[in-house]
């Protein structure tokens, strides 16, 4: 029996004894707002009750009687002797989410909820416009559905899920869903639409009316955006109806047809004759096709006109372009105009020669008009640089052999041409090798493989420099190079390193000396990058958090000495190995305080406690009551209360609890 109902009983019996107060006004009908009994309402109960057997003075015993049992009660509560409550099954409730969002009127069901204890229904309340349904349900899981009215859109609405409390004395709990309701955007506005042209194959459409603030989404083309307008660009011909969606996910209707038109159609390509009857430099070009109404047309880039035909055209390459009355253009292919040769040209392409890499330098002799390189033949494919316009221009080819090169002088649409053949060598095949690091003052034996003469530099620093394999000693990095010179002369060169590599010597940091803490953070150091570390246990416990790192963290170290091996290795020289000794001084706690302020003994006083981030305490009487707790306990309890007042002179018993989840329990004797 708690002490609650104890009382209950107590203050039925006594009324029934004294007042002649009958068991149905039994105490625990009288419950104020929170659930617990009322002196007054016991009072006025009984005078509504129609007692007339209890005159003024026994309502005064009464009253007196009852509040010196309350009074009682408040009392043995204070002392931590009644603990109880009355509540026994909290009644609780639990949404799935608690928030979201909907697009103008749009029901919302929010689905997946539950509710527990001694709660057996849940009521729907909001804030809003719109309306919640069910208004409540006894089910679990369960679910309730929003529908927003215009009124709602652009605000945020609170619904509130509240329990009942059919158990009593429990509170009913609540829990709130905030729906925003989002507006959904109206359709765009269609402003200006340009229609394709010649020159541009696709249309655009200016849309407007598009969302003020926030970024928007426009399809299709899912065209994002800030601002209320926009032009969109590259249609091609076809019907469009464009959405936009806002940045809260809202569509709007499709806008009106806009619809975009097919490109203009251009002129054929035309097709001309050339008449030579006036001579040199006097040549009559006309185009025979396309022709008609509203055809203009001109020669290299000049000015259009309307005759077809064009006079005193000089010999050499030369093009037609035609324009129709949409303003679409279309120029034909070069022709050649040929109406005779005066004062020809003499080319003279120089001399050829032998390349060990696949370039030349062509020295040819211009003399008048302009000169033009021509590969005629070869295996590969050939690159002129800076153009293939320059006497002296470079040539690069992609494949070793024999190719014939021609040079070509044209002028008055006279040409004369001279031919080159130049043969290009591949360099020798030269594989150098690969080495891997050496340990500083051992030797690495090259193995370079071709055909022809070695030779390798630095020559002091190997063995022979006139072999494919001499062999170096070395005490640091080297850069070593060997060229190959094969029977025609042509020489390759490969540079080659060899890493040199100290021997490592292992540093595993400073010994640890711990108060009270089992876990550190180890300081070992390695010397250089390309070494590798690896922690291991010697002796006592320690979990390795991660055993490769330098500075890895240790848990679950034991109190005493712990040992750890350091090992380093490089992959090339011996590994070093070194050891450090982490000791650990656990808790030393004591058994028995006398805070009689003496000076001596007279606080709970944990050695080890400073090494801890934070030490949780609690203090327990004899019968589990808790008389002490100190989150952050720092050496200053001296058997006091929670109100600071001594404690009996007692056994009493505590639980420490370490920031790092360790936990120690144990007894303390106060002896003042």
């Amino acid at each position: 029996m708690n002490i609650t109902t104890f009382f209950k009983n107590y203050i039925t019996l006594l009324l029934q004894y004294n007042y002649n107060f009958q068991p149905e006004y039994s105490i625990c009908k009288y419950k104020n707002a929170k659930g617990y009994p009322g002196i007054y309402d016991i009072i006025a109960d009984m005078k509504s009750e129609s007692h007339s057997e209890i005159n003024y003075t026994d309502e005064l015993r009464l009253v007196r009687t009852v509040f010196l049992l309350a009074g009682f009660i408040m009392l043995i509560s204070i002392k931590g002797l009644g603990q109880d409550s009355g509540c026994v099954n909290p009644a609780t409730v639990t949404l799935s989410s608690s928030s979201g969002s909907t697009c103008g009127t749009t029901s919302v069901t929010i689905s997946g909820n539950t509710f527990g204890g001694s709660a057996t229904r849940v009521y729907f309340t909001e804030n809003g416009r719109g309306s919640v349904s069910p208004s409540s349900t006894s089910q679990s899981p369960f679910s309730f559905t929003y529908t927003p009215r215009n009124n709602d859109i652009g605000k945020t609405v609170v619904i509130t899920v509240t329990t009942n409390n059919p158990s009593g004395p429990c509170d009913a709990v609540k829990a709130t869903y905030t729906l925003r309701v989002n507006a959904i955007p109206t359709a765009p506005t269609i402003g200006t639409v340009t229609q394709p042209t010649c020159l541009t194959p696709t249309g655009s459409v200016v849309l407007s009316g598009l969302p003020a603030s926030g970024s928007w989404t426009i399809n299709p083309g899912a065209i994002q955006g800030t601002g209320t307008s926009t032009t969109v660009s590259g249609l091609t011909a076809g019907t469009y109806r464009f959405s936009v969606a806002s940045a809260a996910g809202c569509t709007s209707q499709l806008s009106a047809n806009v619809v975009i038109n097919g490109p203009p159609a251009s002129p054929a390509s035309p097709v001309q004759t050339v008449d030579c009857s006036q001579g040199y430099g006097k040549a009559i070009v006309t185009v025979t096709a396309p022709t008609g109404s509203g055809l203009t047309y001109r020669l290299d880039g000049g000015t259009y006109q309307s005759s077809a035909s064009f006079v005193n055209v000089a010999d050499g390459s030369h093009t037609i372009t035609v324009r129709n009355s949409s303003g679409c253009t279309t120029t034909g292919v070069s022709f050649s105009v040929s109406c005779g040769c005066q004062d020809p040209p003499v080319a003279n392409a120089g001399s050829g020669g032998y390349e060990c890499d696949m370039d030349f330098i062509f020295n040819a002799s211009p003399t008048k008009g302009t000169g033009t390189w021509t590969k005629i033949s070869g295996p590969g494919n050939a690159v002129f640089s800076p153009d293939n316009h320059q006497p002296n221009a470079g040539v690069t080819v992609d494949q070793a052999g024999s190719y014939d090169f021609s040079w070509t002088e044209a002028q008055n649409n006279c040409t004369s041409t001279d031919i080159v053949r130049v043969i290009f060598r591949e360099l020798p095949s030269l594989d150098a090798g690969t080495y891997p690091a050496i340990c500083r003052g051992d030797y690495v034996q090259f193995n370079a493989k071709g055909t022809g003469i070695f030779s390798w530099s630095p020559v002091t620093l190997v063995s022979n420099p006139y072999v494919s394999n001499p062999v170096a000693t070395l005490t640091t990095k080297t850069t070593f190079t060997v060229t190959l010179t094969d029977q025609f002369g042509c020489q390759n060169s490969v540079d080659v390193e060899v890493e040199v590599r100290e021997k490592p010597v292992a540093n595993p940091g400073a010994d640890q000396v711990l108060e009270g803490q089992f876990s550190t953070t180890m300081n070992a150091e390695l010397a250089h990058d390309y070494e590798t570390g690896s922690w291991s246990l010697i002796s006592g416990t320690g979990e390795i958090f991660d055993t490769t790192y330098s500075k890895t963290s240790i848990s679950g170290l034991s109190p005493g000495i712990n040992k750890f091996l350091w090992s380093v290795s490089n992959g090339v020289c011996p590994p070093s190995f070194n050891a450090v000794t982490i000791t650990v001084h656990d808790f030393i706690i004591p058994t028995l305080i006398t805070p009689n302020m003496d000076g001596r003994n007279d606080y709970f006083v944990i050695k080890g406690l400073s090494a801890q981030d934070r030490t949780e305490l609690v203090v327990f009487d004899r019968r589990g009551v808790i008389v002490y707790t100190n989150l952050d306990y720092d050496n200053n309890w001296d058997g006091v209360d929670f109100n600071n007042k001594p404690l009996h002179d007692d056994t009493y018993f505590y639980v420490l609890k370490t920031e790092n989840g360790k936990s120690i329990k144990g007894f303390i004797v106060i002896r003042r």
